[in-house]
């Protein structure tokens, strides 16, 4: 499948190219935030605070990468020119390119109740 980004200038002016996340991307992204949660779920029996609290930041900055590597066109080395507010304007951006999909899907498999 291939990949199609769209350019996007930012209010920097930094100019990216993203896309939203594929179906099997999303799911996978799914389970392993299903797989964090278990783990977090099992430090917190054991009572290991400290190693909650590693384990959040460190699950959390994961996954975060792990989506914006989807979503950001050649993300290993834009990352380096990108700030903070760019990162959050382009979350917010890839989040709405991605809300769009679930109605554009759905109307693709026919109206409701056909």
């Amino acid at each position: 499948m291939t990949k199609v980004y769209s350019e996007h200038t930012l209010s920097s002016g930094t100019v990216v190219q993203i896309r939203p996340r594929t179906y099997e991307e999303w799911e996978a992204h799914e389970d392993e935030r299903l797989q964090y949660l278990e783990r977090l779920r099992a430090m917190q029996e054991s009572g290991s605070v400290t190693g909650l609290d590693v384990e959040m930041f460190k699950g959390r900055k994961e996954l975060r990468g792990k989506m914006l590597a989807c979503w950001i066109k050649d993300f290993d080395n834009e990352k380096t020119r990108l700030r903070l507010p760019d990162i959050a304007e382009i979350e917010r951006e890839a989040s709405k390119m991605e809300s769009e999909e679930i109605p554009l899907g759905n109307f693709d498999a026919g109206e409701p109740g056909q």
